[in-house]
């Protein structure tokens, strides 16, 4: 029977498969280990891509032929070449024999060590991962460190937790092994007390505080005293610590998940709280989401612009703080 060609932006829609003389039929489980891959992550892309597909039995339950055994070995082995599920799970097996024939060009340097970081975070590993960030804190600038190092890896971590190639314990795992390491490494810098003051917090309903803690230490490599108030931090809960401590900066990061009209409301509310003196400034993967707000507020886009938005502050503190 004849069938209509495939779309190149979507997927065909899958077919039953049909079964050999003789083959074997294998539960999900069985299918994803001897693919090497995890069950979670097959029966994402199932539900997502409509591969694999599965037969239903009489009985209801679902089993995959072991013919699509080396198919699943050929995906991993294009993942593993930097190409996305989204990319190699719609091909066809001709452009997916195709694709891997292609010879693999040689990563670079830096890309081949996130791969070995990645690699010991899915095996629950975070002694590799402090190894890393402690070799690479004693030959790079904490800026270079969180621009060049850690903002890739988080990049990275998100890209693969997208895909399924790594759940939310491996997330939590990296976030704490990388906030400890911050924390440590922000003590190593001498405050200088002329100097401006940061605080640093996410606001209420938003967790992910890492961010926060490279901004810390980029801050901290600067001479300023810096106060991490946290995650999940209601406004005046900010107001009150940022009139406590003497706050010239408050620093507010913000996520993609958290980058919505709500967010927008609550910036407005916090500048309006904090005296005119103190800078509100807006960092993180979600500010540029963010419409305009509203004057007084500092949006920046990269670790660079926080990094030279305090250079500027130092320089305007005075020759004592210089």
């Amino acid at each position: 029977m004849a069938t209509k060609k495939a779309s190149k932006s979507r997927p065909a829609t899958p077919e039953v498969p049909e079964l050999r003389e003789g083959e074997q039929l294998l539960s999900i489980g069985e299918l994803a280990e001897a693919g090497g891959m995890s069950p979670e992550q097959v029966r994402m892309w199932e539900r997502r891509y409509g591969r694999p597909t599965a037969i239903r039995l009489p009985s209801g339950h679902r089993r995959y032929p072991e013919s699509m055994i080396p198919w699943l070995r050929r995906i991993g082995e294009a993942l593993s070449r930097g190409h996305r599920p989204h990319q190699v799970l719609r091909l066809s097996d001709e452009d997916l024999d195709k694709l891997l024939a292609v010879p693999e060009p040689e990563p670079p340097a830096s890309h081949r060590a996130l791969d070995k970081v990645l690699a010991a975070l899915r095996a629950y590993d975070p002694g590799a991962l402090r190894r890393w960030v402690r070799e690479l804190s004693a030959e790079s600038s904490s800026l270079e460190l969180v621009r060049d190092h850690l903002s890739p890896l988080l990049v990275r971590i998100g890209e693969q937790w997208r895909d399924g190639l790594i759940d939310v314990g491996h997330e939590h795992l990296a976030s704490e092994v990388l906030e400890d390491e911050l924390r440590q490494l922000r003590q190593r810098h001498p405050i200088t007390a002329s100097r401006p003051r940061v605080l640093l917090a996410t606001l209420a309903g938003e967790h992910h505080g890492l961010g926060l803690q490279m901004s810390a230490l980029v801050a901290a490599a600067r001479g300023l005293r810096v106060n991490v108030l946290g995650t999940n931090t209601p406004l005046g809960e900010i107001q009150a610590v940022a009139g406590a401590t003497r706050a010239d900066v408050v620093g507010i990061s913000v996520s993609l998940n958290s980058s919505n009209l709500e967010t927008e409301q609550r910036l407005r509310a916090l500048r309006d709280l904090l005296s005119p003196d103190v800078r509100l400034v807006v960092g993180g993967e979600g500010v540029r989401t963010l419409r305009q707000g509203p004057r007084g507020i500092d949006r920046l886009a990269s670790i660079d612009a926080w990094d030279e938005l305090l250079a500027q502050l130092v320089a305007h503190a005075g020759p004592e703080a210089a």
